[in-house]
């Protein structure tokens, strides 16, 4: 099995902006908990990420 590292581009100022504005927006809501109870706790806290940065890379 082949494994490569995967980089990634980094955020812009706006997309960081978005995805800050939408962690605070999450953080009030159940979203994290959610995630971590179905993913566990080190694999949910990934997803959470992920999700929220990746909406922000779509809405920015």
């Amino acid at each position: 099995m082949l494994i490569t590292e995967i980089t990634e581009r980094k955020l812009t100022k706006a997309e960081y902006k978005k995805r800050e504005s939408l962690k605070d927006k999450y953080d009030k809501t159940d979203m994290k908990k959610n995630f971590i109870q179905q993913y566990g706790q080190r694999e949910g806290e990934q997803a959470y990420f992920a999700t929220i940065t990746k909406k922000a890379k779509k809405e920015a």
